[in-house]
C-alpha cells in the first residue's frame, strides 16, 4: 500500500504553518481525514493503491491547501499562547516559593522571644495604679514611607507615674513612659525586616531629642520587635520622657541619607487619667 503517498500530502499541505504545534496538530488531523477517505474506496471493491491514488487525487491540490490553513493558523496566536502557558508555569513556581517561604517565615523560624501580645496590651491599658498621675491614650494611624517599607503608628500611649510594678510590664522604668507602636509593612516577601527602624530618633514639643543609642535615664529611647510575619512587623518604641506632664506631642524620625520619614503623634487627644 502506497501509503506515504498520503502522508506526503499531508506534509505538503501544512508545511506554511509556522507554528509547530498546530502544523503537528493539522497535519495529524488531515492524515486521519485521508485514511478514513481510503477505507471507504476500499470498502467499494478498489484495491489499496487504487484507494491511495483516488484519495489523493480528490483531495486536490495540497499547496492551495497550505496557503488557506497558514492564513487560519496565525503564529502570533500560537506564540501567544504558548508564552501565556510558561507565564503561567512561572506564576505557579513563584506561588509555590512564596508558600514555602512563609512556612519557613511564620513557622519553622519565627522568634520564640517575641513577646506575647497579652503582654504588650498592658502597656496600652489604662492602669489602676494610685501612683499614675497622668495617662493618655491615642491611636494617631498616622504613616510615611521610605525604601518600600510603610511606617504607621497604630497605638500610643504616655504613663506618668512615681513608681511602678515593673513585673506587670515588659518595657518598664521608674519614671514616665512613652509607649509607641509602630507597623511596618511592605508587599515585597523578600524584603525582610526593615533595619532602618533601629535608626529611628524622636523629639517632643519641649525640643528634648531621644535617640535608640541614648543610655542616659532621661532622654532613653528604645525599640523591640513584638510581632513578626512576612509582610508585617510590629515594633514597640519605649521612651522616657523628661516633661510628661507638658508633652502634647511627640514626633519619631528616620531622616538617614536624605530619608523624610515623620511620624507625629498628637498626646492632647485620647483618654487621660
Amino acid at each position: 500500500m502506497e501509503h506515504w503517498k498520503l502522508e506526503n500530502w499531508c506534509f505538503e499541505a501544512v508545511e506554511k504553518i509556522k507554528y509547530r504545534p498546530d502544523r503537528d496538530a493539522v497535519y495529524n488531523e488531515l492524515l486521519q481525514h485521508l485514511d478514513d477517505r481510503c477505507e471507504s474506496f476500499i470498502a467499494q471493491g478498489m484495491t489499496k493503491d487504487d484507494a491511495v491514488r483516488k484519495t489523493v487525487e480528490v483531495m486536490g491540490d495540497p499547496g492551495e491547501l497550505s496557503v488557506q490553513l497558514a492564513a487560519i493558523h496565525r503564529p502570533f496566536w500560537g506564540f501567544a499562547y504558548s508564552i501565556t502557558k510558561w507565564l503561567m508555569r512561572i506564576v505557579a513556581v513563584i506561588a509555590v516559593i512564596c508558600t514555602l517561604f512563609y512556612i519557613f517565615d511564620n513557622v519553622i523560624s519565627r522568634d520564640v522571644n517575641t513577646p506575647k501580645r497579652e503582654i504588650i496590651d498592658a502597656h496600652y491599658t489604662r492602669p489602676t495604679d494610685p501612683n499614675v498621675t497622668r495617662f493618655v491614650y491615642t491611636e494617631p494611624n498616622c504613616s510615611d514611607s521610605s525604601d518600600g517599607y510603610t511606617f504607621t503608628v497604630t497605638r500610643a500611649a504616655l504613663h506618668h507615674y512615681t513608681s511602678i510594678n515593673s513585673d506587670k510590664y515588659l518595657f518598664a522604668f521608674d519614671g514616665p513612659c512613652l509607649y509607641i507602636e509602630v507597623k511596618v509593612s511592605s508587599i515585597n516577601p523578600w524584603a525582610g525586616k526593615c533595619q532602618g527602624i533601629y535608626e529611628f530618633w524622636g523629639i517632643d514639643d519641649q525640643g528634648h531629642i531621644y535617640t535608640y543609642h541614648d543610655s542616659t535615664p532621661l532622654g532613653y529611647m528604645s525599640c523591640t520587635l513584638t510581632s513578626d510575619d512576612t509582610f508585617t512587623q510590629y515594633y514597640t518604641f519605649t521612651i522616657v520622657i523628661e516633661q510628661p506632664e507638658d508633652c502634647t506631642w511627640f514626633e519619631l524620625h528616620y531622616d538617614r541619607d536624605g530619608r523624610d520619614v515623620v511620624l507625629h503623634i498628637d498626646l492632647t487627644g485620647g483618654g487621660e487619667a
